[in-house]
């Protein structure tokens, strides 16, 4: 009788650890979307910054000529030096955005190519361990490569946040300027 409990927890237990292991399979997947949305984010930002940054060196000498004061000018310049410099940053972190995470997992992996090439020096090596770890010791791997995913998201959601702020700070630089533009032709 203790046999037949112990045969059927047994089971149960089997049957609630591969819906931990589905259940973390399509974690990975929601967190690995983030991280092709943020990467796409990052991209964004990227292109706004420097199309910024483009269009007011083009325009420079134009934005200039709207001025006639040579102390605005210089204050002008002065704020346009500020502005590009904080796109530039705001690119820089954006550029930090899209570097890929290729930090290795805290714990031997099998699903991450990252911590694949890290811990397994080839591919018999890979094949033997894939094949011999427990439905309990590849969850565990889950777990891990969905912990070293989410590191790696909330990495780039933090310099993507950097690099709004870059751009929000240059926005309102770019508006100050605008705004003496407009009362030295007032």
């Amino acid at each position: 009788m203790v046999g037949i409990i112990l045969r059927k927890l047994g089971k149960e237990n089997e049957v609630d650890l591969n819906k931990k292991i589905d259940l973390m399979i399509k974690v990975i997947i929601r967190t690995d979307s983030y991280l092709n949305s943020a990467n796409t984010k990052s991209t964004i930002l990227l292109s706004l910054a420097s199309a910024i940054i483009v269009a007011l060196a083009t325009n420079y000498t134009k934005i200039m000529d709207m001025v006639t004061v040579e102390e605005d000018r210089v204050i002008l310049s002065l704020l346009f030096i500020i502005v590009i410099f904080l796109l530039v940053l705001s690119v820089l972190s954006s550029l930090n955005g899209v570097t890929p995470y290729i930090k290795a997992s805290a714990r031997r992996n099998t699903f991450s190519f990252v911590d694949i090439a890290a811990n397994y020096d080839d591919l018999e090596d890979y094949k033997k361990s894939f094949r011999e770890d427990s439905d309990l010791e590849l969850i565990n791997q889950l777990i891990a490569l969905n912990h070293n995913l989410s590191k790696a998201l909330v990495s780039k959601y933090e310099r993507q946040i950097t690099a709004i702020t870059f751009i929000k700070a240059a926005f309102y630089v770019l508006c100050f300027a605008i705004y003496m533009i407009v009362l030295t032709n007032c």
